[in-house]
Order: structure tokens, then C-alpha cells, then sequence
């Protein structure tokens, strides 16, 4: 006897059998459980998106070839409790791509057995159907490259059905030609739908149960699975219903024309304009548009009961200002028994203004472009401007803390922070006001080299107190007037491995060649030499690790990885950084050392490791697992509203974190003790020394 084992997923249960089972009567067998067995054939489960399995080498020589790559699809339908044969059923295939097409078939055969033939190698999805099953849906099945058949057998489930009728809520009156379908699951709100329900006109959306009312607005709804289910109506002109029902219910359904909601886009001045309207349901976050005009207004059809926040914005800002941080508007709330809501007006956005600026200290024929990026708690927005020959610039901003950027044609770059106020008369300037140059030839194994070299400012934020500034004294991010904006510089070297960056402040900077280990301080007090001279190949090793989730020891990709060399004395610690693929897997080819690494994703607790790398170190194989410390909250101090993200710095490290819907996420155990800082761009830093372990509720302030 072949291996019995009964399994369920869904509605689904295909049965993978022997050779011999397509001629072999099918006799069942009920287990303890009340789940069928068939003797004589194996069960398999054929989950959604699923591979198509393989086939034992017992059905190879009942296998077929089709040279031109179109295979049969073959099997056998039997009752799942009594293992005889269905001799009436219909299949129905489905392509996922390619045409896109539906295509059923009628099976009559005393055996049961079908066979479906001349599919092309692509993907499809099928459903199988009787009279007194439960209809079947099978997803993601590939038909096999070299043209060979498929074979399967499919067990049915007795099914069950449910009546009913669909009618107006206002009048009573029946509702014809409404499409009504069932799933299995008590799930009556926001339900997910597959693509091939989404056409009202479909005569029989594929995949699930369905039914069409007749003139008094009753169905029958049939195939439907062995227990609860959610049955959904739909008409042209109504809002759809849902509700639960149990085999052989009858239920009524009653279908709603929604509230129309009417009313006027104003500015800020409380004047009709021109623009765009968003309903938005904050429960379900479902959002519409509608066009206003000064002159009508806008309208919403058939808005269904519910607690709404409305707002609108102009032509210009939809253009220019998608993500705005405040939702200005007004709170709409709709009652069943509503047919008209007039509503005063929809508030548009601030619009922003040009901010004009200076760019200073260009050399002779270079030119330079300048970038201000918008930080918007889960999103950002870039605007970009060219100078011009006397170095002014214009750029279309909206207020708030950015980034603002100077980027020359010759490598050189300034960054800062600033707050962007939309105050007439003020400027942003930039100014390349050094006077020294910084430069040397870079060779490997005595020969000049051709690479890129990089040199970057080591003024930072926390050195000129930047920090200090936005997150105890003021709510403005200006830079101190005595620090000089972060600068960073990149060149090629010449064909003889010289290089050259001129306009440089006397200071302390980072130089590093990209694509090589090498990075290292330099100091320039003048006109400034500094060549390098670059490993050999061989002094480098291959470092390689895999990282898996700690539960299910599946590989994790995109798991960011940190190696910093630790290092004492004013020497600073560099970090070479990658990511996991798909395989989970990394590797970098680095300088045999001592090396702290850190491994961080979103949604697992970061991990820290101190790590001796030499020629002879293994691959290294790091677990993640799910934080299980204690909770931490972060909301608006003065809304109380959740956040979105914050990050948190420990260990010189910065670790995203992912917050839910409530603004909640877990630490872990590792943190205990140690200093704790919680940041986020629009908000002060808010320090933890020495966290105990505790739950932490912590409100944010501007």
C-alpha cells in the first residue's frame, strides 16, 4: 500500500498518485480526524504561487513529448470521502500572462479521468467543479519546458450551498442581475480579491463560487466549502454587502447607493479655487479623488457609512508637493440613513515658495547644480536647479527641514541643513572658500594607478554642535555659523596616477581610494601632498558569511552588514558595508584584521560581533532572531499621534526602526545597559543611558 497522509490547505487538497492509479480502482479510507484517505495514491499539496511539483519516476513511462513545448494537463476527479470517481465535472484554466485568457471544458467519463491538452509552457490557474462539490481552485502551475504531460488527481470535497435574495435598502425592492460569490472564512470587512474578481461583468468570475440574482433578486449559491462562509453582493449603481451565512442559510442581503457628499475647494484666504479633492477612510486608508472648480464644487458618489477625513489641493501643489506632511481639511462623518452632505469646504496645502540663493568660489569654467531634499517622515522629495554664470540658482521648495546640496562639475560638493521658512528676502548660499590644494599619486605595486579618489570633510554635525542646536535650543536646523558645511570631493586620477582637489580649508579630511581598502586621515594646513600606495591583491582575503532567520532558518536577504576595523589613537575607524542577496549569503575581500561587525534588518534584533579575520577564517553562519525585549512607544508629544519610524543610534551604529501601526517595536536583551538614543529627522534627540529593560513610552518633541 502506498503511504496514506491527508493534508488541507484552503478548499484545496490534489493527490499526487503511482502509475498504476489511473486504472487501479480508488477505494477511501476516514481517519480519526474525519479527513479522507485514498489507498493507492500519495497526497500532496499544491499551495497558490506554488512550483509545480516533480513527477516520480514511476509515471515517466507514460510520459509524453511534445516537440513543439505544449503538454497535456491529465489526472482523475474523485470523491474525497469515498474515493469513487465524479463521471460529471467541469475544469476551467485560467493564463497567468500571456493572453490572459479563460477556457472551461466538460468532462464526462465513468472513470472520471480528464485530459486537457496542447498547453503551451506558461503558467496557468484552474478550478475544477460539480454538482454537490465544493469548487476547487489550484494556482501557479507551470506546465515543464521540455513539452511533458502533467498528471495529477484531484479530490473533491462535498459541498454546500446557501439561498438568498439581494434587495435596495431604501426601497425594498429586489435587485436583478447582481453578482453574489462566497468564501470560505468569516472575514466580512476590506476583503482581498484576486484580479480575476474584479470584473462586475463577468459571467462567472474564475476561481470562487458565484451566482446571479434573478428578477425577485434570490440565488443559489452552491459549491461553497463545508462550514462558514462570507457571501458578497455586487450591482452596477450600489455599494457592495457582505454576510455570513452556514450551509443551507437563507440570508438577505441589502445593497446601498451611499451618500452623495458635495461641497467647495477653498485656499487659505477661505476663497473657491480650482483643484483636486481626497476622501480619505482613515480605518482602511481607501482614498478617491474629484476634481473641484471655483464655480460648482466637487462631488463624491456613493460614499458609504463611515468616519472620512477630506481634504484638497491646487493644480500647482499636485505638481509639485505630493508628499505633504500636514493633512489639513475637515472630518466628514456619514450615517447609513444619509443621501446628501453638504459640506462648507475642503482646505488646499501651503504652497511653498522659491528660495534663490549663491553659489561662491567657482573656478574658472566650472559649473554647478544645487539639490534640496525634503524629509517627510516615510517619504522624500529631491528638487534640482543649475547656476547660472554669476552663480544664482532658483528653486520651487515647500517650507521645512531639508538638505540642501552644492554639486560642481569638478567633483566638489557642500552639504548642509537647513530649515526652508518661505520668508520673502532670505537666501541660501553656498560658498567653495578654501584656498589650499590636497593632492599626490596613487600606485600600485610601484606603477601609477587609475582609480577614484574621494576626500571628504571631517567637520561634522556633532562636531560644530549641530545636534545641540535643533534638539535643545531651537526647533530651526541652521548650521552654527562658525562650523563649514560638510564637503566632499571626487576625482579621477591621470593616466600617471596624479590627482589633484584645490579650495580646501585647512582642516582634518578622509581620504579614500573607492573600490580599495585604503582610507586615511589627512591633515592640510597648506598646500598639502599626499600619495598613496596601494595594496597588494594578495594582502586581501575573501570574508563570507550567510544569515538565516533564527525560527525558521530560512536565508534572510537584504540583511545590512558593517565591518569596522577597530583602532586606536586619532586614526578612524573606516567600515566596509554590503548586503545579503537573495541566498542570504555576502562577502567582501578585505585586510586581514580585528573587526567589530554589525548585521541589522528591520523587523530583527541587530547583532554585534568582534571578529579576528585571517585567511583561515570560515564562513560565517549569524542567526537573526525577533526582538523579545521589552516594548517601546514613540508618538507625537503634542498630537499624540504614532511614528512611523525612528532610529536608533547605539555603538556608533544606526539601527532603522520598524514601528507599527501604533508606533510600537520590540528592543532586545543585548541593549540592556548600554546608552540608547532615539532620533528622527523632525524631532528631538531623545537620549536612554544605561537602558534597564524596561517598557519605554517616549513623546517626541519638535
Amino acid at each position: 500500500m502506498a503511504n496514506v497522509m491527508t493534508t488541507r490547505v484552503g478548499c484545496l487538497v490534489l493527490l499526487f498518485g503511482a502509475a498504476n492509479a489511473m486504472a487501479s480502482p480508488v477505494t477511501g479510507v476516514v481517519t480519526a480526524d474525519g479527513e479522507a484517505a485514498i489507498e493507492g495514491v500519495d497526497v500532496l499539496v499544491w499551495t497558490e504561487d506554488a512550483e509545480a511539483p516533480s513527477r516520480p519516476d514511476t509515471l515517466a513511462a507514460e510520459t509524453k513529448t511534445d516537440k513543439r513545448g505544449r503538454g497535456a494537463l491529465r489526472g482523475r476527479v474523485v470523491d474525497s470521502e469515498t474515493g469513487l470517481p465524479l463521471n460529471d465535472f467541469h475544469m476551467t484554466i485560467a493564463t497567468l500572462g500571456g493572453d490572459g485568457k479563460i477556457r472551461a471544458k466538460r468532462f464526462r467519463s465513468a472513470d472520471g479521468v480528464f485530459a486537457w491538452e496542447g498547453l503551451p509552457r506558461e503558467r496557468f490557474a484552474a478550478t475544477f467543479s460539480a454538482d454537490g462539490y465544493e469548487l476547487h481552485t489550484v494556482r501557479g502551475f507551470e506546465m515543464p519546458q521540455d513539452g511533458t504531460d502533467i498528471e495529477r488527481v484531484v479530490a473533491m470535497n462535498p459541498g454546500a450551498s446557501v439561498r438568498g435574495r439581494v434587495v435596495d435598502v431604501a426601497t425594498g425592492m429586489p435587485v436583478a442581475g447582481a453578482l453574489v460569490t462566497g468564501r470560505e472564512g468569516a472575514t466580512v470587512l476590506y476583503q482581498v480579491w484576486s484580479k480575476f474578481d474584479g470584473n462586475l461583468d463577468a459571467e462567472k468570475p474564475f476561481g470562487i463560487a458565484s451566482a446571479r440574482t434573478d428578477a425577485e433578486g434570490a440565488f443559489v449559491l452552491r459549491q461553497l466549502p463545508q462550514g462558514t462562509v462570507t457571501v458578497r453582493a455586487r450591482a452596477k449603481g450600489y455599494l457592495s454587502a457582505t454576510a455570513v451565512a452556514q450551509p443551507d442559510d437563507e440570508i438577505s442581503i441589502e445593497l446601498s447607493t451611499g451618500a452623495t457628499l458635495r461641497g467647495w475647494l477653498v485656499d487659505r484666504e477661505g476663497r473657491a479655487t480650482d483643484g483636486m479633492v481626497v476622501l480619505w477612510h482613515p480605518f482602511n486608508s481607501e482614498r478617491r479623488t474629484a476634481a473641484a472648480t471655483a464655480e460648482t464644487g466637487f462631488a463624491f458618489e456613493q460614499v458609504a457609512s463611515g468616519r472620512y477625513r477630506l481634504w484638497g489641493h491646487t493644480p500647482r501643489l499636485a505638481e509639485r508637493w505630493p508628499f505633504e506632511e500636514d493633512q489639513a481639511g475637515v472630518e466628514i462623518v456619514v450615517s447609513p440613513d444619509d443621501e446628501v452632505i453638504e459640506t462648507e469646504a475642503a482646505l488646499a496645502h501651503a504652497e511653498g515658495c522659491d528660495v534663490t540663493g549663491t553659489v561662491r568660489g567657482l573656478l574658472a569654467g566650472e559649473t554647478a547644480s544645487v539639490e534640496l531634499t525634503h524629509f517627510n517622515h516615510v517619504a522624500q522629495r529631491r528638487r534640482a536647479a543649475q547656476v547660472d554664470e554669476a552663480g544664482r540658482f532658483t528653486l520651487s521648495v515647500r517650507p521645512g527641514a531639508a538638505r540642501a546640496r552644492a554639486e560642481t562639475s569638478a567633483g566638489r560638493r557642500l552639504t548642509q541643513r537647513v530649515e526652508v521658512p518661505c520668508i520673502a528676502g532670505e537666501e541660501l548660499d553656498f560658498r567653495f572658500d578654501g584656498q589650499w590644494r590636497l593632492h599626490g599619486t596613487v600606485t600600485r605595486q610601484g606603477e601609477p594607478a587609475q582609480v577614484m579618489v574621494r576626500v571628504r570633510s571631517r567637520a561634522n554635525s556633532e562636531e560644530c554642535g549641530f545636534d545641540r542646536a535643533i534638539s535643545r535650543e531651537t526647533a530651526r536646523a541652521e548650521w552654527p555659523p562658525d562650523c563649514p558645511p560638510m564637503r566632499s570631493d571626487i576625482v579621477n586620477t591621470s593616466p600617471s596616477g596624479q590627482f589633484a582637489i584645490r579650495g580646501l580649508r585647512e582642516g582634518i579630511y578622509e581620504l579614500e581610494v573607492l573600490g580599495t581598502d585604503h582610507r586615511r586621515e589627512v591633515r592640510v594646513v597648506s598646500d598639502t601632498r599626499a600619495d598613496v600606495h596601494l595594496l597588494d591583491d594578495e594582502r586581501q582575503v575573501l570574508f563570507a558569511g550567510v544569515l538565516t532567520d533564527a525560527d525558521t532558518q530560512r536565508p534572510l536577504a537584504g540583511v545590512y552588514v558593517s565591518l569596522r576595523k577597530s583602532a586606536s589613537g586619532p586614526t578612524p575607524s573606516f567600515a566596509h558595508n554590503t548586503s545579503t542577496d537573495t541566498r542570504g549569503k555576502f562577502a567582501m575581500r578585505i585586510t586581514p584584521d580585528t573587526y567589530r561587525l554589525f548585521a541589522n534588518k528591520p523587523g530583527f534584533a541587530a547583532q554585534w560581533r568582534d571578529l579576528a579575520i585571517s585567511e583561515t577564517t570560515p564562513v560565517l553562519a549569524i542567526s537573526l532572531a525577533r526582538p523579545d525585549g521589552a516594548a517601546v512607544r514613540f508618538t507625537d508629544a503634542k498630537t499624540g499621534q504614532p511614528l512611523p519610524f525612528v532610529s536608533l543610534f547605539v555603538d556608533d551604529q544606526i539601527v532603522p526602526l520598524r514601528l507599527t501601526k501604533e508606533g510600537t517595536a520590540n528592543l532586545w536583551d543585548y541593549l540592556e545597559g548600554r546608552d540608547l538614543s532615539f532620533r528622527h529627522l523632525n524631532y528631538r534627540e531623545v537620549p536612554v543611558p544605561r537602558w534597564n529593560g524596561a517598557a519605554l513610552d517616549i513623546k517626541m518633541r519638535r
